[in-house]
């Protein structure tokens, strides 16, 4: 649960979308992993939200805007954010290539289930 993740965070900082946000959102640091919380459209991130926050971050509007629906925020957050942390990485994410490959194949052994991926392990053995 939220509340779970709160107790104990591992290592992650929260960072708030507010239109009283304290930074904007290309100060937001990179260099530590971030959970980034969103209010709704119309009332915006809860008091108590706003409080546990380690970062409370404004998104630039331009021209007559004066707000940006949620998935706007978000896909805007998000983009801005990883690409920046990508720049600073000097590569496309922060796996390893032996990371990448392993959550690949757990990703596939789910996706199939653990028997016909078996399976599949078993015929390719045929082939080795």
């Amino acid at each position: 649960t939220f509340s779970d993740f709160l107790e104990n965070r591992g290592g992650f900082h929260l960072a708030g979308a507010s239109v009283e946000g304290t930074m904007m959102l290309e100060e937001l640091p990179v260099d530590r992993p971030l959970c980034l919380l969103f209010g709704n459209e119309h009332r915006g991130l809860s008091e108590d939200a706003k409080k546990i926050c380690d970062f409370l971050f404004s998104i630039p509007l331009y021209g007559m805007v004066e707000s940006y629906n949620l998935s706007v925020s978000a896909a805007i957050t998000l983009y801005d954010y990883l690409k920046r942390k990508r720049l600073a990485l000097k590569q496309d994410g922060d796996f390893s290539e032996e990371e990448y490959l392993a959550e690949k194949a757990h990703y596939y052994v789910r996706s199939l289930g653990a028997e016909t991926a078996q399976a599949l392990l078993s015929k390719a053995q045929e082939f080795i």
